[in-house]
């Protein structure tokens, strides 16, 4: 392909790490390449302070990654002479400064390593900062936060978010600046999951209905909540298992604990780890339904992994999940922390096939679906154009519809 006039540099977690913001950035990156865009990755070479990472590892350990793009590890959060050193990289790299700089906000304990590389790209060559927001309020809402995420989001000239809560989250720090509203990608590069025996086969499972929990297990995420709903469900439906798929940041022994003294441990699987990319398939294609029982959340990587693989989900009413699961389309959508609302459903979900429904409406709405991973790399070049390019000071017309939150 033509190469783009203009280039990027994205400063961010990607691959060789783990976790949502890679899987996130490695597809923008893809699709920024797909247009011809010059990119260059400058990326951690740890996230976090061995205090306060309650994981295993930061590395994607996958024999098979998905999404493995090439990337520069030299930055560490707590050591500042790395990011310096990042900036002085991006400026004498073989292709020259960038045009702009594209970095992603999920924790506000980056705040004051993103602001400090915004800036000084932007002074010392002119490469304004275009941000992506997953969420805006930390998970863990820790007293010093909001001053954290103060400091990190004034600096970015504009910004991308992936669901309206986030876009209301944001008007309280950057009501100034330009907004673009887009998505989370489908994530369906983990391939097609198994047909359902042969996937309940490799994973022992015997049960006809399976109820699946994937991802890192946090308090916000209602694990508890989900299993008290499960031990209403057995009572009324034979034959039903839970599968919890994710490594445990906190609450494994009160989980275990939950379960035993509920009776459940014959109807619940375990699997108190990280799953390496070749394995997601095998898991979402065991499963009847994803369930998403949070207390709090904005948007999640789940949703689309399950919208990829076509499996239905059920979901809690809060943040921008009803944005992503849609009743008679997708899924069901019931009341946070509400046990007796979350069996109900699940009931509802087995006793009247809607899962096959669903399925087929999923598969349909597959075909022809937009990648929303394209529109936000378009939104990118167009900034990177516009702001930092040969075009300075121009509004692109395509996005003046989207520059602001009000």
């Amino acid at each position: 392909m033509e190469r783009s006039s203009v280039s990027v540099a994205i400063v961010g977690p990607t691959y060789p790490l783990r976790g949502g913001q890679a899987l996130l950035l490695g597809h923008v990156h893809e699709a920024l390449e797909r247009r011809g865009v010059v990119t260059r990755v400058i990326t951690f070479s740890r996230l976090y302070p061995r205090l306060l990472f309650p994981g295993q590892r930061e590395e994607n350990t996958s024999r098979q990654p998905v999404k493995a793009i090439r990337s520069e590890p030299m930055l560490t959060p707590t050591n500042p002479m790395t990011w310096r050193r990042a900036v002085k990289a991006l400026a004498t790299g073989p292709q020259g400064p960038p045009h702009a700089l594209l970095m992603t906000w999920w924790n506000p304990f980056f705040g004051p390593l993103f602001r400090s590389i915004a800036r000084a790209a932007r002074r010392r060559y002119g490469a304004p900062t275009l941000m992506i927001c997953e969420n805006v309020v930390s998970h863990e809402a820790r007293a010093i936060d909001g001053l954290l995420t103060r400091i990190g989001l004034s600096e970015p000239s504009e910004f991308i978010v992936l669901s309206d809560a986030v876009a209301d989250d944001l008007r309280a720090y950057r009501s100034d600046a330009p907004v673009h509203r887009s998505t989370l990608p489908i994530y369906s590069c983990y391939g097609d999951p198994p047909e359902r025996p042969e996937a309940r086969r490799r994973l022992g499972i015997d049960e006809g209905k399976v109820v699946l929990f994937f991802g890192l297990v946090r308090a916000y995420k209602g694990l508890d909540v989900l299993i008290d709903a499960m031990a209403k469900v057995v009572r009324r439906i034979d034959d039903v298992r839970l599968l919890v798929v994710g490594e445990f940041y906190e609450g494994e022994k009160e989980r275990r604990e939950q379960i035993a003294r509920l009776g459940l441990e014959d109807r619940t699987t375990l699997v108190p780890e990280y799953v390496p990319d070749e394995k997601v398939a095998t898991y979402f294609g065991a499963a009847d339904c994803v369930v998403l029982p949070y207390r709090r959340a904005t948007q999640s990587g789940i949703t689309q992994v399950a919208v990829g693989m076509g499996v239905p989900m059920i979901a809690t009413a809060v943040g921008g999940l009803p944005e992503a699961v849609r009743p008679g389309e997708n899924g069901a959508i019931v009341p946070p922390e509400d046990p007796d609302a979350l069996a109900d459903a699940l009931v509802s979900f087995f006793d009247e096939d809607e899962g096959e429904t669903l399925r087929r409406k999923m598969a349909e709405n597959r075909v022809g679906a937009r990648r929303s991973e394209d529109e936000i790399a378009g939104i990118v070049e167009g900034f990177a154009r516009r702001v930092g390019g040969r075009d300075r000071g121009a509004l692109a017309p395509d996005l003046e519809s989207r520059s602001g939150l009000g």
